[in-house]
């Protein structure tokens, strides 16, 4: 009896013993805090609704828009934002005025309204846009769809990208350091991947005339997350079946060239 006493009681005094051990292991060794990621109180760019520029005319429809408002709060310059609008609306206000010349529509006789069959239906001209955001860019990516009476609308596409941090808009060539050979560096990607993008599409002549080393061949664009996304309008690197055609770039692959605010 006393031995079994004496058992149990070891045992119990070795679990006090143990327990005391762990609530000063604790006590010395609080628990880590739980990890919670800020959330940044300002956002890189507000953008409000859209503003449209609507015409209905006897032979036309126009339905082109651009931002109401843009805020960049990072900006420093307070006239950012409206800087950026006043560049979207003169770029909607000069296509819609192109294509109102170029339908000569003021000007036309009762045979041009009937060959061209403009009693029978409407020429067509809209623009709208997608916003992208990057770590230090905000792009509106624009697509400008016409019906002009051909075999088939065409669709064109322009990009304009702003600094949040200036609000300034950027070239392709504000991306990489000044004398630095991005040009070709992006040519030489473009023919690399383009192929297994556009699969059976793939035309090498289309490719190669589409992504010489020159500014006009990569000045659509936009940074979308760790990428520099190239857009490639119909009929630029491949047949019109391909539509827009987007090169997502690591920017990791440009880390030679891309500039250091942009990598």
């Amino acid at each position: 009896m006393n031995t079994y006493i004496l058992k149990h009681a070891g045992l119990a005094i070795f679990a006090v013993v143990v327990l005391g051990l762990v609530i000063w292991y604790m006590a010395i060794n609080p628990a880590p805090t739980v990890y919670n990621r800020s959330t940044a109180t300002t956002t890189p760019a507000v953008t409000g609704q859209a503003t449209h520029i609507t015409e209905d005319a006897t032979y036309y429809t126009v339905d082109a828009q651009y931002p109401s408002t843009i805020s960049f709060p990072l900006a420093s310059n307070a006239s950012a934002g409206a800087n950026a609008v006043s560049v979207m609306k003169k770029w909607n206000e000069d296509v819609i005025a192109e294509f109102k010349k170029n339908g000569n529509f003021d000007n036309l006789s009762h045979d041009d309204v009937q060959m061209l069959r403009l009693d029978q239906r409407k020429y067509e001209l809209m623009t709208e846009y997608e916003v992208r955001t990057g770590p230090k860019t905000v792009t509106y990516v624009y697509s400008n769809f016409e019906d002009t009476g051909g075999a088939h609308p065409n669709t064109f596409y322009r990009t304009f990208t702003f600094d949040v941090s200036t609000g300034k808009e950027l070239s392709i060539s504000d991306l990489f350091v000044p004398g630095s050979e991005y040009l070709s560096t992006l040519s030489t990607i473009a023919r690399a991947d383009l192929p297994g993008i556009e699969g059976d599409y793939t035309n090498p002549e289309f490719i190669t005339d589409g992504t010489k080393p020159v500014v006009e061949s990569f000045q659509n664009f936009y940074f979308e997350g760790s990428q520099l996304v190239i857009v490639f309008p119909p009929y630029q690197v491949g047949p019109y079946v391909l539509g827009v055609v987007k090169l997502p770039i690591e920017r990791s692959r440009l880390a030679d060239v891309l500039a250091t605010q942009y990598r």
